[in-house]
């Protein structure tokens, strides 16, 4: 055991400490959260949530999406500084475009009950350009520089927690001012994260005003607007159902269902980010200037260990929901964790469809990706506005899974069309023996206490890597990600 971890590869070691204390610094969050918050401001900022990721997925992200695909060449070429003015004009002009949108929905949704107008548009003003530390903090990472990237990313973490607990013990206890915290934070570290950026090359005011026209306003758009519609259905998929649960019961209900989904979202959404800062870069590399042999081959290799492991993720949490909640959450949520474990199979069909979603990237074919995320968008509003107010509501989650289940079996079928990928079968077939174990956990008493749920975590986590590690290690030995025949 000591000999095969010694061989761990020092970056992914230190980037997987990094993140096992992001995940916990998250999860302290949420138990933070429904401990301070009552469950309508629990509603409220979760609510907010939904209406800043729409704004970033709608206005922000595409052109951020079109950036990364091209930052290593800009970066090689010695116009990475360029880039980055060209991006922070883009982001100013989808921010303001972002607050017409934010007034509209305001008075749409009849919000007033819940902010006045005023504190509602600056609050969006504030977060989207405050959001610009992630964006930059993600190149440093792109760049290579993972260390950096994760001090940076474990600080801002920790500053948000501290300046968000303020905010609510001295200003006030909303999910507005807790958002503000994590805001704040970003703010006030964004200057010395972004001169790790600033010192590759300088800024030619010159090249700026040649680059800035319409050949090359168009040829972003090309790229953008596709991934803005789809991005847009993704967060409808993802987090529209906030606001139609909001509309058809309260704001409490949404509460309760938010709060067990948030719970896989965010051991999901450590896990992917981890997988993003180790693999992305050295994915990046292999499809940069490369042939279409080679960009399935690196898509293959991903998909050979990511897959598996997202699938092992799924069983940790779904055998292991009854102790994540004693342990995550405040206890007038214990009784949530049924939404974890439907939430588990969401999010595990949510990240295989991000990882297929890569391909229409690599191939700048991003018009491809529209039709799964618009039908499962549909099918989605047509199952949750058919609920009654007496159907149970456990069938909000279960129609998000299976909508998200159509989506990546869609868009899986459609990216083979662009490039020969596969399911890696045999790496499944692995995860599910090496997932076995995680089941006893379903025999076990739910109601055992806080230390014997955080052993029963714990311990099954720490395998949940081992296995892990297993699956990453067997798919660089292979070295063989793609069937010709």
């Amino acid at each position: 055991m000591l000999n095969i971890l010694s061989k761990v590869n020092k970056d992914i070691t230190a980037l997987a400490i990094g993140k096992m204390l992001q995940v916990t610094l998250a999860l302290l969050s949420v138990r933070l959260l429904t401990t301070f918050l009552s469950e309508t401001q629990i509603g409220s900022y979760y609510l907010l949530l939904t209406l800043l990721t729409l704004f970033n997925f709608a206005f922000l992200n595409p052109v951020g999406q079109y950036y990364n695909r091209y930052v290593l060449y800009w970066k090689n070429n010695s116009n990475l500084s360029n880039a980055n003015v060209m991006l922070f004009l883009a982001r100013t002009l989808g921010i303001v475009l972002s607050l017409f949108v934010a007034a509209f929905i305001f008075y749409i949704f009849d919000y007033s009950e819940l902010f006045t107008i005023g504190s509602f548009l600056f609050f969006i003003f504030f977060s989207l350009a405050a959001g610009s530390y992630l964006v930059f903090l993600n190149v440093i990472n792109l760049l290579g520089n993972r260390l950096c990237f994760i001090k940076y990313l474990l600080v801002s973490l920790i500053l948000g927690i501290f300046i968000a607990i303020v905010t609510n013990l001295f200003i006030s206890k909303t999910g507005m001012a807790w958002l503000y915290g994590v805001a704040i934070a970003q703010i006030i570290l964004f200057v010395p994260m972004y001169k790790v950026i600033g010192n590759y090359d300088k800024v030619d005011v010159s090249y700026l005003f040649q680059k800035i026209n319409i050949a090359t306003c168009k040829k972003v758009l090309i790229f953008s607007l596709p991934v803005t519609l789809t991005l847009f259905l993704q967060w409808g998929q993802n987090s529209s159902y906030r606001i139609i649960v909001e509309d058809k019961y309260t704001v409490e209900v949404l509460s309760y269902i938010a709060v067990g989904l948030a719970v896989s979202t965010s051991i999901f959404t450590a896990v992917e980010g981890l997988a993003t800062q180790y693999f992305m870069p050295d994915y990046l590399k292999n499809i940069n200037n490369s042939t279409k042999d080679t960009r399935a081959l690196a898509w293959n290799y991903l998909a050979s260990y990511m897959i598996p492991i997202y699938f092992l993720l799924m069983i940790f949490v779904i055998c292991t929901s009854p102790f994540l909640m004693t342990l995550l959450v405040n206890e007038k949520y214990h009784n949530a964790y049924p939404y974890v474990m439907i939430g588990a199979s969401i999010e595990f069909f949510r990240v295989t469809s991000n990882l297929i979603y890569l391909v229409s990237q690599s191939e700048m074919r991003t018009k491809t990706t529209i039709f799964p995320y618009l039908l499962g968008f549909l099918l989605m509003m047509v199952g949750l506005y058919s609920l009654s107010e007496s159907s149970p509501l456990w069938f909000v989650p279960i129609i998000l899974s299976f909508t998200y289940f159509l989506i990546s079996t869609l868009l899986f079928f459609n990216m083979r069309k662009l490039l020969i990928i596969k399911i890696p079968f045999k790496s499944l077939g692995i995860a599910i023996i090496l997932s076995l174990p995680f089941i006893t956990l379903l025999f076990i008493n739910s109601n055992i206490g806080l230390v014997a749920s955080f052993i029963a975590v714990g311990a099954f986590g720490c395998f949940f890597l081992f296995s892990s590690f297993l699956i990453i290690k067997r798919a660089k030995n292979n070295n063989v990600y793609l069937d010709r025949n």
